[in-house]
């Protein structure tokens, strides 16, 4: 009795049998537990890399000075008292909307003040039809709450914008001349300079952005501080209400009669922003970089380095493994000498000077010399399995009936090897990791990206250790090791089940 089944029912035997090998594969795997605690780790990692641009916002490589260098992480505020109300980076808007507004001077009558709220400016507009001299004086006062203990750092920044219709005289010494001046201080105390500039009447306009820093020498000096000094600790010092106050003076030298004299000056204060002494899920380094998105953009570069380079190794390999065994003779001893030369080269100091060699060593250039070198281990052991296929009555029974050698290789011997490629992949990726972050450890990494082995370089080059910055160093090394152990461990896993010997003990 003969069975004909149509082709539909054989594809649908087909997908129920893979689908059955597949959920049995799964069951099997589930019992191993290093095997589970591996893939946990693995999906773990790859949904950090995945995230990234959702769970570290910042740049890890230029966005410097978010703050204060070696800032611990935040929660240890809920670990110690010591670091309880120590200031967080906090930026004040300076709304134009809550600053209290007066003007003062003889010739304040030909001023208006207004307030841009869209574009959070000040557009003072001076014009004075008549031959009067005098000044103008434009006073912003604004307050806010300050929380914490006292800070190292602070950064003041503002817009200014003059235009002067009026040409000024140098013989008659007429015309309007500008000063800006900002000053803070705590409700009460002692007012602290930031700013005191003048621009001249021949200025007929200027757009001059205005960074102040607590720790330029300039402020310093204007406080008659030294260099020694720190200005912020001299003003924040402690909790409590603070104010900053902006004035502008115009000054009116006069004119010709008959000839109005005009200017308009647009003030937009942008922010004031304290430095924070704790920062984020995993502090700064020495340069108040984020560590968080160091490390997590770290894993991103690691991942990818793996797994670029266990994709060339691959499209090496296997071809060449699978043509030496397959072919044997000339073929198969002209190609394993080939192996045997690279496999005995010294991989690692050869990488090295290659990369010493480049004036700039990019991250693929990194990829492409570790797979070049990594690569014929795998084709070995592919010409050992090929060896073994090639004589297996399937093998014989497709070349009676014509099919090329090409054919063959990868539709039928390819296929067999499957499982145990798996397995080499996972074996690959970890040893590329490492790898690339011992040429970032000894300073030849791509100096554009984060690595964790860059960081590790970093953190060796900053002293982390010696500023007890555990934060900066344990992260990327941790991170090295349980990546490197989780593909070990899948890799482990997938050798048990695929060979029978392994499978029975």
């Amino acid at each position: 009795m003969s069975f004909i089944f149509s082709r539909s029912e054989v594809a649908k035997r087909r997908r129920q049998l893979i689908i059955q090998s597949t959920k049995d594969f799964i069951r099997r795997y589930m019992r191993r537990k290093i095997g589970v605690f591996g893939l946990l780790v693995m999906i773990m990692f790859v949904g950090l890399a995945l995230s990234a641009p959702v769970t570290a916002p910042h740049d890890p490589v230029s966005d410097t000075y978010l703050a204060e260098p070696y800032a611990p992480p935040e929660w240890y505020s809920f670990i110690s008292r010591q670091y309880a109300n120590l200031p967080k980076t906090t930026f004040y808007g300076l709304e134009v909307g809550e600053w209290k507004i007066n003007t003062l001077g003889n010739v304040k009558n030909y001023a208006d003040i207004s307030k841009d709220v869209e574009e959070n400016a000040f557009i003072i507009k001076y014009v004075n039809p008549t031959d009067s001299e005098g000044n103008f004086t434009f006073v912003a006062e604004y307050t806010f709450d300050y929380p914490y203990e006292t800070l190292k750092t602070f950064i003041y920044r503002i817009k200014m914008q003059i235009q002067n219709f009026y040409e000024y005289d140098y013989i008659a010494d007429n015309g309007l001349e500008a000063k800006l001046a900002m000053y803070v201080s705590k409700v009460g105390k002692k007012q602290f300079i930031l700013y005191d500039s003048s621009f001249f009447g021949n200025v007929t306009y200027m757009e001059n952005p205005i960074t102040i820093y607590s720790t330029n020498v300039e402020v310093l000096q204007l406080n008659n501080l030294t260099t020694f000094d720190n200005l912020a600790e001299r003003i924040f010092r402690g909790p409590g209400r603070y104010r900053i106050v902006l004035s502008l003076t115009i000054f009116d030298h006069g004119g010709e009669p008959g000839r109005e004299r005009k200017m308009e000056v647009y003030l937009q204060p942008i922010n004031f922003e304290v430095k924070g002494m704790l920062f984020g899920l995993l502090g700064t380094d020495y340069l108040g970089r984020d560590v968080w998105s160091q490390f997590v953009w770290g894993s991103r570069v690691s991942l990818s380095v793996g797994l670029l380079v266990a994709v060339i190794v691959l499209f090496i390999a296997i071809p060449l493994g699978m043509v030496a065994g397959y072919k044997g003779g000339v073929t198969d001893r002209l190609l394993i000498s080939i192996f045997d030369i690279i496999y005995i080269l010294p991989v690692l100091p050869i990488i090295l000077l290659v990369t010493m060699m480049l004036r700039r060593p990019s991250l693929f250039a990194i990829i492409a010399l570790i797979a070049i070198f990594s690569w014929t281990g795998l084709a070995r052991q592919i010409r050992a399995w090929t060896l073994s296929l090639r004589e297996r009555p399937f093998v014989e029974s497709i070349k009676v009936i014509g099919a090329s050698d090409a054919y063959i290789m990868f539709r039928y011997i390819l296929p067999q090897m499957a499982p145990l490629l798996v397995y080499y992949i996972t074996v690959i990726i970890p040893g590329a990791i490492l790898t690339e972050a011992g040429i970032s450890l000894l300073g030849l990494g791509d100096p554009t990206t984060t690595s964790w082995g860059m960081m590790i370089q970093e953190a060796q080059a900053g002293a982390a250790i010696l500023k007890g910055a555990w934060w900066w160093v344990m992260p990327p090394i941790a991170g090295i090791i349980l990546l490197c152990m989780a593909f070990i461990f899948i890799g482990f896993t997938l050798d048990e089940l695929v060979n029978p010997r392994l499978r029975r003990r």
